[in-house]
């Protein structure tokens, strides 16, 4: 067991079966919403949880990309080595689970919400968070009042 191993280990709680086969009956209704949707290319490196690489030209734009986020497994540490180099990660979720597993010495992680936090609060510290550790015009979409 992973506790006799010396692994920190905490129960899931989620309403389904994310990232296993259990989400195959909800795929093609899931591909129907995604494909309605419109998409960017991602203007800074991001990395893949689905591939365990850098997100490619063309890869977030994809659909199909997203209905396989839904059923593949999480290669999380393989996305982060993919990103060789990067320092400072934003995590884009509902809670700051998975900055706490950047394990890179100087890494800096910044989580946009926090379950149970104020939303606007806990992005205005991610923010200051990025901007004193030396990512520039973090502040700029913020300009509009």
């Amino acid at each position: 067991a992973a506790g006799e191993r010396g692994w920190k280990t905490s129960r899931l709680r989620t309403s389904h079966a994310f990232h296993s086969r259990l989400m195959e009956p909800m795929l093609e209704d899931f591909r129907a919403v995604v494909r309605s949707l419109a998409f960017s290319e991602p203007s800074v490196p991001a990395g893949s949880s689905v591939t365990g690489r850098q997100v490619g030209v063309g890869q977030w734009s994809d659909p199909e990309y997203w209905v396989d986020q839904v059923r593949k497994p999480v290669r999380f540490a393989d996305a982060l080595e993919a990103l060789d180099g990067v320092t400072r990660v934003v995590e884009l979720g509902p809670d700051g689970v998975l900055s706490a597993l950047v394990q890179q010495p100087d890494a800096v992680t910044a989580p946009l919400l926090r379950r149970d936090r104020d939303e606007v609060t806990t992005a205005l510290t991610a923010l200051a968070t990025l901007r004193v550790n030396g990512v520039p015009g973090v502040w700029s979409p913020l300009g509009g009042g």
